[in-house]
C-alpha cells in the first residue's frame, strides 16, 4: 500500500580487532591483563558477527564504557586503534586511537540499523498492520534519535572534530540524522491517525504535519550545511530530505483548508488549498530532475490524490456559500504553528563492566597518562601489519630516509630471505635482528 517512504542509511562497517595485540605498546599492562583484553576482543567480535544484536551490543558497550574518560580504565582511551568505514559519502575507511570515536561509531551504526529495520517494516505494511507497524516503527525511530544524540554528545564533548573524522560521525551530521529520525517518527504518527476511523481532527493533524515539515527542514539544513563545509553527504540523500519537507508542507495546507472549511471560513480555505496547489506544481518540477525511489514515488502519488480530494471539498464549499464569501484575501494565510509529538528517547550509558577491577587497571606506564583530548605518543605507534583494506589509513615506514649503506645491506638481507641456505641453517632470527638494527634507530630519530 502507498504509505510513508522512510529515508535510511547504508550499513556502517568495521573489522574485528585483537585488543591485546593493539595495546601491546602498554608494556607490563598487557602481560598482567592479557586475559581481560582477550575477553574484550571476544565481546566486540561477537557483536559484529551477531550483526549488532541488542544484547551483544549492550555487553560490548559495558566493556567500552570502562575505557571512556570517566571509566575505571579511562587511561586505555587511546590504547587501541579502531577501524570504521563511513556510511555517508565515499566508502572510505578511517582509523583512530580513541575509545570515544569507537563509542560514537557503535551508536551511529546501531541507530542506522534501526532506520533500515523501520524501512523494511514500512515497505511491507498493509491495511491490517498499519497500527502495529507504525507503533513499533515510532518506538524504534525515537530510540535511534536518542543514539544519534548521544553519539553527537560524545563527539562534541570529548573528541577533537576535524577533517580526519568520517562525515557520518561529525556532530552536525549526527544532529541532522537525529532530527531526521524525529521527523519520520512524527510522520508515522500522523499516518497512523489518518488511517484510524477515530482520527484527531483536521486542525490537530495540520499542527502535527506542520511540525513534520519543520523537522525535515531542520534536518535538511543541518545536513546541507555539513555538505557545503566539505563533509561527504550525498546530494541524492539531501534531495530526498528536501522532497519530504516539501510534501509535509503541502499536507499541512491541505489539512488547514479542511479546518477552515469546517469553520465556515471559505476564503481562508481557498487560500490554503491554492498554496498547496502551487507547492504541488513546484514539487512536480523537482521530481523530474531527481530520480526518486519507488516508495517516495508512491507517497507522491498519494499526495496528489489527496490534493484532488481537498480541492473538490473547497470548490464545493465555494459554490455552496457563494463566491462573494470566498473573495481573495489581502495576503495568503500563514502556515499553522507545529505541535511537537516525537522526542528522542535518551540513551543511557550502561555501567562499566565488572571486568575492569582495580587489580586489572593498576599497572600503566606513565607516558600513557596524557590529558584527555590530546593524542598520546603511544597512540601514534601504529601496527602497520593491518589488512590491505585499511592500509591507506596511515603511512608505512619509509626506508628512503635511511643512509645508502644501510639500504644496500637491507636489500642483501631481503635476498637472503628468499634464498634457502644449502646447509639448511636457520637464518631467519639473524636476518630479523639485523633488519631491526639497521632500521629502528633511524626511524626513532625521525
Amino acid at each position: 500500500m502507498a504509505g510513508v517512504a522512510i529515508l535510511s542509511l547504508p550499513q556502517k562497517t568495521t573489522i574485528e580487532l585483537d585488543f591485546a595485540k593493539k595495546a601491546m605498546h602498554f608494556g607490563k599492562m598487557v602481560k598482567v591483563n592479557a586475559a581481560v583484553l582477550n575477553q574484550v576482543t571476544k565481546i566486540r567480535n561477537a557483536m559484529i558477527r551477531s550483526k549488532y544484536d541488542p544484547d551483544a551490543t549492550d555487553e560490548y558497550m559495558q566493556a567500552l564504557v570502562g575505557m571512556l574518560p570517566d571509566g575505571p580504565a579511562g587511561v586505555l582511551r587511546k590504547a587501541v586503534f579502531y577501524y570504521w568505514e563511513a556510511c555517508l559519502g565515499p566508502k572510505t575507511s578511517h582509523a583512530a586511537a580513541d575509545a570515544v570515536y569507537e563509542a560514537a561509531s557503535v551508536l551511529a551504526c546501531v541507530a542506522g540499523g534501526e532506520l533500515r529495520k523501520v524501512e523494511s517494516m514500512v515497505e511491507v505494511m498493509n491495511t491490517s498492520s498499519v497500527e502495529r507497524v507504525c507503533k513499533e516503527s515510532y518506538r524504534r525511530l525515537l530510540t535511534a534519535a536518542g543514539k544519534y544524540e548521544k553519539a553527537a554528545e560524545f563527539m562534541k564533548t570529548f573528541a577533537k572534530v576535524d577533517r580526519n573524522f568520517p562525515a557520518d560521525i561529525h556532530p552536525t551530521i549526527l544532529d541532522g540524522l537525529k532530527t531526521l529520525c524525529l521527523a519520520q517518527a512524527q510522520e508515522l504518527a500522523v499516518y497512523k491517525s489518518m488511517n484510524n476511523s477515530d482520527n484527531h481532527g483536521a486542525e490537530l493533524m495540520a499542527k502535527l504535519t506542520a511540525q513534520v515539515h519543520a523537522l525535515y527542514t531542520e534536518a535538511y539544513q543541518l545536513l546541507a550545511n555539513a555538505h557545503s563545509s566539505g563533509d561527504d553527504v550525498s546530494a541524492k540523500f539531501l534531495s530526498k530530505a528536501r522532497y519530504k519537507a516539501s510534501m509535509a508542507r503541502i499536507r499541512t495546507f491541505q489539512y488547514m483548508s479542511h479546518t477552515f472549511s469546517k469553520a465556515d471560513k471559505t476564503a481562508e480555505a481557498k487560500s490554503a488549498i491554492d498554496q498547496a496547489a502551487e507547492l504541488t506544481a513546484q514539487l512536480e518540477k523537482d521530481a523530474r530532475q531527481v530520480k526518486m525511489p519507488p516508495p517516495l514515488v508512491a507517497e507522491y502519488k498519494a499526495l496528489l490524490e489527496a490534493q484532488s480530494r481537498f480541492e473538490y471539498k473547497v470548490s464545493r464549499d465555494v459554490n455552496m456559500y457563494g463566491r462573494a464569501k470566498a473573495a481573495a484575501l489581502d495576503s495568503p494565510v500563514p502556515m499553522i504553528e507545529g505541535r511537537v509529538l516525537a522526542r528522542p528517547e535518551a540513551y543511557q550509558l550502561p555501567a562499566a563492566s565488572s571486568i575492569w577491577t582495580p587489580d586489572v587497571v593498576k599497572v600503566y606506564p606513565e607516558e600513557a597518562r596524557m590529558p584527555y583530548g590530546r593524542s598520546s605518543p603511544l597512540a601514534e605507534r601504529v601496527d602497520h601489519r593491518m589488512s590491505a583494506q585499511y592500509a591507506n589509513c596511515y603511512p608505512s615506514h619509509r626506508t628512503s630516509s635511511l643512509p645508502l649503506s644501510n639500504r644496500l645491506l637491507l636489500a642483501a638481507l631481503h635476498v637472503l630471505t628468499v634464498v634457502r641456505p644449502a646447509n639448511g641453517v636457520l637464518v631467519w632470527p639473524y636476518i630479523y635482528c639485523a633488519s631491526l638494527a639497521l632500521t629502528v634507530p633511524h626511524l626513532c630519530v625521525a
